[in-house]
């Protein structure tokens, strides 16, 4: 969470389709530069969905920002009160668990998000190595270490996937 809150327009590059992650932002919306491992800074591509849906937050802001007038204060972020204002991590929280109350998901941390992109990453066959950059591992260790559950099934794929080839 405090990646996305401190994601700044600067930061993204839709025309390459990627995201730098620089910096995070502090419950109390203080701006950091870098992130808490070297690792962590890094660049992240995007899908098409996805820079789709960057396009329409920027009209969403381009909008707040006019509405707002000389209350905007232009602060770059992408994730913003309707007068720029980063929002404080409590805020989003609370937003996460009204989205998920309104679409009838269950109720996860917002912090388990990391956990299922990387589930299913994993899952779909992606290397560990792309996976760890996404996450910001130090190491491609953690990832292996922390996803190790998803082993028993890349397993029998793998022996599926030899014996096919061997057939």
């Amino acid at each position: 969470m405090g990646e996305i809150r401190a994601l700044r327009f600067s930061d993204i590059d839709l025309k390459r389709g990627i995201i730098s992650v620089r910096h995070i932002m502090d419950s109390e919306r203080n701006l950091q530069i870098g992130t808490k491992t070297n690792a962590g800074n890094r660049s992240i591509s995007l899908s098409p969905l996805l820079i789709n849906e960057l396009i329409k937050r920027v009209k969403i802001i381009a909008k707040e920002r006019e509405a707002a007038g000389d209350n905007y204060q232009d602060l770059g972020f992408l994730v913003c009160t309707k007068i720029g204002k980063p929002y404080l991590k409590k805020n989003c929280r609370d937003i996460w668990i009204r989205l998920l109350e309104k679409t009838g998901l269950r109720q996860i941390l917002f912090h388990d998000l990391r956990h299922t992109c990387a589930s299913l990453l994993l899952t779909l066959g992606i290397h560990p190595k792309v996976v760890q950059e996404r996450l910001g591992h130090s190491s491609v260790q953690i990832t292996l270490d922390t996803y190790s559950h998803l082993a028993p099934n890349m397993q029998q794929e793998a022996a599926n996937a030899l014996q096919n080839l061997l057939e």
